[in-house]
């Protein structure tokens, strides 16, 4: 947001070169966002945008279009920075920090389900479902199981075996539960779909064990517990290693390129400064 507010310094001093792409990317990025506002009729535009699926997803546009005119404004603005500028950007911070210390509420807290209420999946649901699309993102188990995922309850199933539960807790993508008098090797179904990077801790008070979750027929999270487990079960997505480890090399990457800036930047201006010591004391 700060850098755009400097195109009112900076697009006087833009190259010709590139002032067509400019344009271009500062009125894609504002209609992106007045498309994605309440009052945009987006129900009467062509059928073909409405694989969108949610208007908020424009906003991701109109942020890749801001990027190029933010760097633009940036590099512009502080090639030739004079005392108007300091006033203007003085100002600008000062104007953007009022909301903060003001504590201006502008209603940030973001929440997906008052933006397209969510529908419970059921016989009346249909093919097209408001928070699942098409359903095409199910895996192969699940999807092959719709009917079983209509009328599936929000809870933990025994599929083999007995045991008692307690203290069923879900939130999101955790829960935990208690579970007693296991009689025999079990199997429970829990209430999540089958993805990678689901992870289960049983807790007994004295040791702390990691589990093995598998998928069940029906496409969702099974777990076997042995004959004689008696305590927590907390079940929580954690990710997988592969995402683990495309987070570090990300982070590395991004670091070790800022360090190459920055050494390469310090090298530069130490040759200019030798330069310059030659050149005075050629003249001297």
């Amino acid at each position: 947001m700060f850098g755009l507010i400097l195109t009112a310094l900076a697009y006087k001093k833009i190259d010709r070169s590139y002032k067509k792409i400019y344009l271009f990317s500062l009125i894609t990025g504002i209609i992106c966002i007045i498309m994605s506002l309440r009052f945009f009729p987006f129900e009467k535009m062509p059928s073909i945008l409405k694989m969108i699926q949610f208007t908020f997803r424009l906003l991701e546009f109109s942020s890749f279009f801001f990027a190029f005119v933010a760097s633009v404004n940036y590099s512009l603005v502080i090639k030739d920075f004079q005392m108007k500028d300091i006033v203007v950007l003085s100002t600008i911070c000062i104007l953007l920090v009022v909301p903060y210390i003001k504590r201006i509420n502008f209603d940030k807290e973001w929440n997906e389900d008052a933006l397209w209420p969510a529908v419970s999946v059921n016989d009346n649901t249909g093919r097209v479902h408001a928070g699942c699309a098409t359903f095409e993102y199910l895996p192969s188990k699940a999807f092959e199981n719709l009917d079983y995922i209509k009328h599936r309850a929000n809870t933990i199933y025994i599929l083999k075996g007995y045991a008692n539960i307690e203290d069923e807790k879900k939130n999101g993508t955790e829960m935990e539960f208690y579970i007693t008098d296991i009689k025999q090797d079990t199997s429970l179904e829990l209430p999540y779909i089958y993805y990678l990077g689901y992870t289960a801790i049983y807790e007994n008070g004295e040791t702390e064990e990691k589990l093995e979750l598998t998928q069940s027929e029906n496409g969702f999270v099974m777990l076997d517990i042995k004959e004689g487990m008696t305590g927590k079960i907390t079940v929580k997505y954690t990710g997988t290693p592969l995402m683990i480890s495309s987070y570090i090399i990300s982070t590395t990457t991004f670091l070790g390129i800022i360090i190459v800036f920055v050494i390469s930047n310090i090298k530069t201006r130490n040759n200019k400064t030798a330069k310059t010591r030659q050149k005075n004391l050629v003249k001297n």
